[in-house]
């Protein structure tokens, strides 16, 4: 269950990569997040990773589900 709705910044990072081993072996991996000051916190992250043909490496995503403020 979520933690609630928040007012988020959302920061997108993304990074090409290419195999030194297996130079014809590349692709990008893209990070999302959104940040919430008053939670102090990321509340919600995504990441991919796909090779250049187009296959998905990986996929992730992570989202807040409780939080404390101190």
């Amino acid at each position: 269950m979520p933690a609630g709705t928040f007012r988020a910044v959302k920061l997108n990072r993304e990074l090409k990569w290419k195999r030194r081993d297996k130079p014809a072996q590349s692709g990008v991996n893209k990070w999302t997040y959104w940040y919430s000051g008053p939670a102090k916190r990321w509340i919600v992250s995504e990441q991919t990773n796909v090779t250049a043909e187009g296959k998905t490496l990986s996929s992730e995503r992570w989202e807040l589900d409780s939080y404390s403020v101190k």
